[in-house]
């Protein structure tokens, strides 16, 4: 990428904006002060990590509770947090953790194997309705306290990313008299609940949140200098749905930082002195597509074939991502375990390709263009997020089809309102994207068990659900890979449920006036060691 200095009346004229936008949404303008004050652009659906469902909310849990185990930003590593130790049983059955003994929630009381009990067994609870937690949790059998700080997970099988989810957001350990206290409010008052090193003090609906330091907070990990409280006193967690005012706001210093930056304002933001750029490839699939294989016309594996061929992923890449992502390939990246070498070259831009697949298969081309088969027309219903990037892509893919004899109309719609039309089928292809740091993603999006939820292509496939189910229990790492690699195989060679698109490099931009932040390998702000210097 290259830096040029080249926003002078560009950024007289984003301020001008800046000021237009804020006014005209009658929002706040907050003072910089000892406050630090994050854009993001989508309200979280709740702060109890059993139930919540969007990846904000577990970002911001990442600052309001603590892992059992913590991923090094650097390394990858598992190293310790809250448990100091770990050991498994020579079966794969029996973890065994030991915790620290000087930590205390945010409510006073203290952390105790007996939280952790409590934490995983409401998990296990259906009356808890747990989603991703859930699923994290594993075929956990039993939890069994073996003193004050000592506590064993029983699982009924080997599971092999347990260290993987503790680590990234869900499995944090809660306090029991916090949760019993705020009962059915709990998830928009979490008070009390955490050990993290902020303490959530208000959540304002449609306008922010507030997080202040944990005065007690004396139990930083290994990746931390500063293991004590954190130097930032207070955290204002602003919700901005439209990003050009947030990058606006990053421009004139109204914004501390921003959880997502368009790819346009990447270069605006990397050529100015008052801000530092932090970079991440984002664990995960920045951007894919899925059809809904139980509806025509894409219930035809040919024609799903046929559509991979139609996609051009780098002149996506080139207009909508402005070059800052790499082509995708299937379900999980190239940097994963078990990723599979033998599907990178299997699809190619080829649109002559697209069109052989589709005449062999028996759709013909109509007056207008579009292919018909058995009276049934080669078109279907595409549900869109409302997002510059995801509405582009979507509409440059349309143009694509097009050119092959495939019509897809488009419907945008807001975050919660697609999740609920695609989660029930409504859609014949989609668009979503996953930020997960572990191959057993795969799991989640195409087990049968996760019909309507993020298995958006609606399969119910016998094979796949038992390797979805048995890499998640296959402890040696080889045959791990084999299996994930022949998961890989039938997502994208056998029964094409997806057009992979791209992989996100993400961009995290800080005012300069705050130093020593830290990005968590999933994209999200450390604060341990930030500080105002200005």
């Amino acid at each position: 990428m290259s830096h040029q200095n080249a926003h002078g009346s560009v950024r007289v004229l984003l301020v001008l904006l800046l000021v237009v936008s804020l006014l005209g949404l009658g929002t706040t303008v907050y003072a910089a002060g000892d406050t630090m004050v994050i854009g993001i652009p989508n309200e979280p659906n709740s702060l109890d990590p059993h139930v919540f469902t969007s990846r904000m909310a577990r970002k911001i849990g990442y600052l309001i509770y603590d892992p059992l185990v913590m991923q090094d930003p650097e390394t990858l590593e598992f190293i310790p947090a809250l448990a100091t130790s770990w050991e498994v049983s020579d079966d794969d059955l029996v973890w065994t953790f030991t915790l620290r003994e000087d930590v205390i929630f945010h409510n006073g009381d203290p952390l105790t194997a007996h939280d952790v009990k409590f934490t995983y067994e409401r998990i296990l609870d259906p009356a808890t309705n747990a989603t991703y937690a859930l699923d994290d949790i594993g075929p956990l059998d039993r939890v069994e306290v073996i003193d004050d700080y000592t506590f064993e997970l029983h699982y009924k099988q080997p599971y092999a990313p347990l260290l993987h989810y503790m680590a990234l957001g869900q499995l944090q350990p809660m306090s029991p008299r916090a949760i019993e206290e705020q009962g059915a409010d709990f998830g928009t008052q979490p008070v009390g609940a955490g050990t993290g090193p902020f303490v959530f003090q208000e959540w304002r609906s449609g306008q922010d949140m507030t997080l202040v330091a944990n005065e007690d907070y004396n139990w930083g990990h290994g990746v931390y200098e500063n293991t004590g409280p954190v130097a930032i006193p207070q955290i204002e967690i602003r919700f901005i749905p439209d990003v050009e005012v947030s990058t606006m706001g990053m421009i004139t210093g109204e914004l501390d930082a921003v959880d997502f930056l368009p790819d346009k304002d990447v270069q605006t933001l990397y050529d100015d002195p008052d801000v530092d750029m932090h970079q991440v490839h984002l664990p995960g699939m920045g951007l894919y597509s899925a059809f809904n294989v139980t509806k025509p016309p894409f219930d035809d594996v040919e024609v799903r074939r046929a559509a991979n061929f139609a996609v051009d992923k780098e002149a996506i890449i080139e207009v909508v991502k402005l070059g800052n992502a790499t082509v995708g390939h299937g379900p999980i990246p190239f940097f994963f375990h078990g990723f599979n070498e033998d599907i990178v070259d299997y699809y190619t831009y080829d649109p002559d390709k697209a069109n052989e697949i589709l005449d062999a298969a028996g759709w013909v081309r109509g007056s207008d263009g579009i292919r018909v088969k058995d009276g049934q027309r080669l078109a279907g219903l595409t549900i869109v997020r409302q997002r510059d990037d995801y509405i582009m892509t979507a509409q440059l893919i349309q143009e694509m089809f097009r050119e092959v004899g495939i019509e897809i109309e488009l419907q945008i719609l807001e975050w919660g309102t697609l999740l609920d039309a695609i989660f029930a089928g409504q859609h014949n292809y989609t668009f979503m994207g996953h930020g997960h740091g572990e191959s057993d993603v795969v799991y989640t999006l195409f087990h049968e068990t996760n019909i309507g939820g993020f298995n958006l292509a609606h399969i119910n496939d016998e094979r796949l659900n038992y390797l979805t189910e048995k890499q998640r229990v296959t402890p040696d790492l080889e045959e791990r890979a084999r299996i994930l690699e022949e998961i890989q195989e039938i997502v994208m060679i056998e029964k094409v449920l997806w057009i992979p698109i791209y992989n996100d490099i993400q961009y995290w931009p800080t005012n300069a006036r705050i130093q020593g932040v830290k990005v968590h390998p999933n994209g999200w702000f450390l604060l341990n060691d930030a500080a105002f210097v200005q």
